[in-house]
């Protein structure tokens, strides 16, 4: 028969005098590996002395009683008081397992750790070594740092554009006019208010769309891309498969009419070279100063004409400088870009020597005026350029005009110019532009500038236009000269003198850019 076990329960505390009563049950779990020894018959009740509890037990030697433990972790779970068996040294197995680890309780936890890590790492090199002989370890070198790699404008998906599909032959694909309704329908849901579907259920329509495009005639793929050309926030990708399409149908509207295409996209449109796609962008509702400074270096006219033609468009200083360029080589565009709301002054003055005879009054009494500030400017710029400081102004003797006149009806233009930039104040090189015009206007303005009278001003018109070296054209309107010198003041004259020396000189707003 197998041994029976005697479970002891705990005794409650007594007083050092009463003795200690030990109740024996028949215990559930048996707790000792190897088999105890047949105890001997043991009363229901022993009595025993408190320190002999402690010491020795008398009657089993493998069965003690534990003092009930300081409250710990261990606490938390108490074991069942009724049929338990009392093990030797079992307080403080589960002391040891309740309790906190102290530091250096995890430092050699830690350090083991480390130590088995290092030996498998080690084992494991080993076996390396072995297999491939030829290793190089990246100890020996130093690790590169990584590259990051930046997205080219090439790699964005929205703004991608393959220069070369806008030449060339045409794929043919199918057309299917189903296609074109299930893309109306597509169509429908994408422009529908934001509160009628869910954003990804739109970017799904949107999708299917794009795959939809290769397969809708031309003629319901015109009607949805002027649909698209009005939304507030048309598919990006679904825009660059249709701006890419060579067609110019497909493509025209959305580059005319669609303002959520970045001018990145539209640069690269401008790069392919193709004026007609040009022309549809300088078209545009609003075209940017940056934009704007591209098609003008493009240089061409019809480009630069719908361009200057259009209120939208912002341009820079010096892209006006290159408008006033190309409109002196072609005539075509002086008058749109002369008549320009935001025209500057100094380039105005510019083309005054380019544009016709109707357009030079337009601009003279455009961009001259009389104030009282006015006239302050003006002396301190004389005072400027004299080195003089001047009350009032200081016309030309008489007979400095008269030999002035009398060098111009000769035809030496060359003495006239020198006479002329000494009694007006001017440089040699613009009195050279002034005595060669041969539409009197220039001249007009330098007589009122040096104080010719209006009864004598009269007569030196007529004395150039019989002149038989053309000063003046035969067939210049006396009357429309006559008008220009009534109508210009002193003030108006040295200013309009003032801009052109600059010009001549490359200063003040003619200076070039740094």
């Amino acid at each position: 028969e197998e041994p029976e076990l005697i479970a002891v329960e705990e005794p409650e505390p007594l007083a050092a005098e009463e003795p200690v009563r030990v109740e024996m049950e028949e215990p559930e779990i048996v707790a000792a590996a190897a088999p105890l020894p047949e105890p001997e018959p043991i009363p229901e009740a022993v009595e025993v002395a408190p320190e002999e509890v402690h010491e020795e037990p008398p009657v089993i030697e493998d069965v003690v009683a534990i003092p009930e433990p300081e409250p710990t972790i261990a606490a938390r779970a108490p074991i069942p008081t009724s049929r338990r068996v009392e093990i030797e040294g079992i307080g403080e197995i589960a002391r040891s397992i309740y309790m906190t680890p102290t530091s250096a309780d995890r430092t050699a936890f830690l350090a083991e750790c480390a130590a088995m890590a290092a030996a498998e790492s080690e084992a494991a090199a080993e076996q390396a070594r072995d297999v491939v002989p030829a290793i190089i370890y990246s100890e020996q070198y130093p690790t590169p740092k990584a590259k990051i790699r930046r997205v080219e404008a090439v790699d964005d998906p929205f703004a991608r554009i393959d220069l070369d599909d806008h030449v060339g032959d045409i794929k043919v694909i199918e057309t299917d006019d189903d296609a074109g309704e299930l893309a109306r329908s597509l169509l429908d849901m994408m422009l529908s208010s934001p509160s009628a579907g869910l954003p990804q259920e739109r970017a799904l329509a949107a999708d299917a769309l794009l795959k939809l495009v290769p397969r809708i005639p031309l003629r319901s793929l015109v009607a949805i891309v002027e649909r698209v050309s009005v939304m507030e926030t048309p598919p990006h990708l679904l825009l660059t498969k249709l701006i890419n399409d060579p067609r110019i149908e497909v493509a025209g509207p959305l580059l005319e009419l669609c303002n959520h295409i970045s001018d990145q996209v539209l640069t690269k449109v401008i790069a392919t070279g193709q004026v007609s796609l040009l022309r549809l962008i300088a078209r545009r509702r609003h075209i940017s100063a940056a934009l704007s400074d591209q098609l003008i270096q493009f240089d061409d006219t019809s480009v630069i004409l719908t361009l200057v033609r259009n209120n939208g468009v912002t341009i820079s200083h010096p892209a006006f400088s290159l408008l006033a360029d190309h409109a002196r080589r072609n005539p075509a565009v002086l008058a749109p870009l002369a008549t320009r709301a935001d025209l500057p002054a100094p380039i105005a003055f510019e083309l005054f020597w380019f544009v016709p005879a109707e357009l030079r009054r337009y601009l003279l009494s455009r961009f001259l005026t009389d104030s009282e500030t006015l006239t302050k400017i003006l002396k301190i710029t004389q005072t400027m350029q004299s080195g003089e400081s001047t009350s009032e102004p200081k016309f030309a003797e008489r007979d400095d005009i008269e030999a002035f006149v009398t060098l111009l009806i000769d035809g030496k233009l060359p003495e006239a110019a020198e006479k002329l930039a000494e009694i007006g104040g001017i440089h040699l090189e613009s009195a050279l532009r002034i005595v060669s015009d041969r539409e009197g206007e220039p001249l007009t303005i330098m007589f009122k500038a040096i104080g010719t009278n209006r009864a004598r001003y009269g007569e030196i018109v007529e004395l150039l236009k019989a002149s038989d070296f053309g000063i003046i054209r035969g067939d210049r309107d006396s009357d429309e000269l006559k008008n220009v010198f009534d109508s210009m003041s002193f003030n108006k004259a040295r200013v309009l003198l003032t801009y052109w020396d600059w010009a001549v000189l490359k200063s003040g707003p003619y200076a070039p850019a740094n």
